[in-house]
């Protein structure tokens, strides 16, 4: 999408050139404790979450989520996703006034509706009428 003229070739270089990297970071969370490991493992629970509305809308026979839509969604869901994890903030600190059980909720939910918005106004503004036969 942001370099079309890539080899597959390029892509998979890349790819085996970054798995020792994505090695190393793992056993340094791994050394720096388990919490760390959970937080990450959330952190990328949430991170796949963010990818649900478009899949869910790409099942409809006439999708109503456009291309641009449905990367902005996935993008506000995840650096909402990563920004809330890494500096501990959880829907009770966001939002004390709530009742104890929305306190509760997973952030990736917030990210989740968050996602929902920026879709459907993205998705609003960036869509092409097509004509059906």
């Amino acid at each position: 999408m942001f370099h079309p003229q890539v080899t597959d070739a390029t892509v998979s270089n890349l790819a085996k050139a970054l798995v020792p990297v994505i090695a190393l970071v793992s056993v340094v969370f791994t050394l720096q404790g388990g919490s760390t490991i959970v937080a990450l493992l959330l952190m990328g629970y949430a991170f796949v979450t963010q990818l649900f509305p478009s899949l869910l809308a790409s099942l409809l026979p006439h999708n109503p989520v456009t291309r641009e839509g449905a990367f902005a969604g996935i993008c506000v869901g995840v650096v909402t996703v990563a920004a809330t994890s890494l500096t501990h903030t959880s829907v009770a600190t966001l939002l004390p006034g709530l009742p104890e059980a929305l306190r509760d909720l997973n952030i990736g939910i917030v990210a989740l509706l968050l996602n929902l918005v920026a879709t459907g106004i993205v998705s609003a503004l960036t869509y092409r009428r097509t004509a059906y036969a």
